[in-house]
């Protein structure tokens, strides 16, 4: 099946000669009328489709049970750094559906009511169908504020992104022939997608990443991301994948129509930060499980008594070493002494 966006980027090959992995995943994702994202048709609830779990092609853990009381409770806790009764910028980035939002908004709102009062919740959001969709979603919280890029508000800012940092287009660099070369996709004699260098190491890095973090406001009072991905300063590999339906496929499978990610090099995350944002410290790379552990997902579960089997497949798919326990990392950035 092709798609509109995969003759626009065919047409672009035989003119312009073959696009960089970079080029191709910010069109794949963020093409004005054909991105995954841009478009956001992907993210909206089906009516015709009920046997397909919503969001259609992946479930982040922002969708599990309980997820959210551990993100709630760091976030309070950051807050009780600041000076009290202080207002301070919830800032979400890449909040999908919005529900992730909800649910921490929620739990403040429950367990910690002068956290949530001081909160100014903030969506960072360039998607107006995803948008619409967050407004939707947060109608029960009618103080949030939208945004499409992070602005300074005036009030220090604590940030939560969750699988936001793999959705930025990346470049690969591959060795070949003996020379550094960006890895670059044209076209074969069938008329398909294929890479023009397919052997040798690859390392992945992204320009656009490390731009915005570095532009982030300088009141960013303390931030976490959560995303899959490694810390180290050696070659990554290729990471680069789609899922399309819950399924993974081929990266050149149904473009526009399928997710791409790459893991996080998040070496190259506290780098950037360190560079622009002196006043934070990054914390030890974290394992999932141990993080969401540490604050308070076991109480969040047992809070209405024993674990339903929803509970309990969510808890398994968060903590167990072969699911998100340990693949997907935790990154912490919080002032510097």
């Amino acid at each position: 099946m092709t798609t509109p966006l995969a003759t626009k980027l065919k047409a672009r090959i035989r003119a312009l000669g073959p696009l960089t992995v970079e080029e191709y995943m910010e069109a794949c994702l963020y093409h004005p009328q054909h991105g995954y994202y841009t478009n956001g048709r992907n993210f909206l609830p089906t009516h015709t489709d009920t046997s397909q779990p919503y969001p259609h092609d992946f479930i982040t853990a922002a969708h599990l049970p309980h997820f959210a009381a551990p993100l709630a409770e760091w976030l309070h806790k950051q807050a009780q750094t600041l000076p009290a009764d202080s207002k301070f910028t919830y800032m979400e980035c890449g909040p999908g559906s919005g529900q992730l939002t909800f649910d921490i908004l929620t739990y403040l709102q429950i367990h910690h009511p002068t956290t949530y009062s001081r909160a100014q919740p903030l969506l960072i959001e360039a998607s107006p169908t995803l948008t619409n969709l967050q407004q939707h979603t947060l109608q029960a919280h009618p103080h949030c504020q939208w945004a499409t890029t992070p602005t300074d508000t005036g009030h220090p800012i604590i940030l939560i992104a969750n699988e936001l940092l793999d959705a930025f287009p990346h470049n690969q660099i591959i060795e070949h022939a003996g020379r550094l070369q960006p890895r670059t996709i044209e076209l074969d004699t069938y008329d398909n997608f294929t890479f023009t260098q397919t052997e040798g190491p690859i390392t992945e890095h992204s320009p656009q990443m490390r731009t915005w973090l570095q532009t982030l406001p300088q009141s960013l009072h303390a931030a976490l991301f959560l995303d899959y991905g490694a810390n180290t300063t050696s070659a990554t590999g290729d990471t680069f994948q789609a899922l399309h339906k819950h399924q993974k496929v081929s990266v050149f499978h149904q473009p526009g129509n399928s997710d791409l990610t790459m893991h996080v090099n998040f070496h190259n995350v506290t780098e950037a930060l360190k560079d622009s944002h002196p006043h934070l410290k990054a914390n030890p790379l974290e394992e999932l499980a141990p993080f969401l552990l540490r604050h308070g997902l076991a109480s969040a579960a047992l809070s209405n008594g024993l674990p339903t089997p929803q509970t309990e497949a969510a808890l398994h798919r968060l903590l167990h070493p072969t699911e998100m326990g340990t693949l997907f990392k935790v990154q912490q950035f919080t002032q510097a002494e």
